[in-house]
């Protein structure tokens, strides 16, 4: 839910079984664990990089709560930081995998 909510931070969640379309809540999918906004029949990430996963009758979908807000702070400079990384981690695995592939 970049750049919203970063992996590791903390989230201050209200108790809540239903939540309405539009609200960003925590979620149980078939076992993993996802803060994402409720759409129709799907999760929505706010990162553009993610498509919505869909929500069909064979979906395993518990609602923990509702998200009230991030107690993690950060600043420019660590958001800075952190999309920077991410981009690093993608240079080095599309390196990896042309390197897997010139071996073949």
């Amino acid at each position: 839910m970049e750049p919203i909510y970063w992996d590791a931070d903390a989230v201050l969640v209200e108790k809540a079984q239903d939540l309405q379309i539009g609200e960003i809540g925590v979620f149980i999918l078939d076992g993993e664990c996802f803060i994402k906004e409720l759409g129709y029949k799907k999760l929505v990430s706010k990162n553009p990089e993610y498509e919505p996963i869909k929500i069909d009758e064979n979906s395993n979908l518990i609602c923990v709560g509702r998200v009230i807000c991030n107690l993690s702070h950060h600043s420019n400079a660590d958001i800075a930081y952190m999309y920077e990384r991410r981009e690093m981690i993608k240079q080095k695995e599309s390196l990896s995998n042309f390197t897997r592939e010139l071996y073949r």
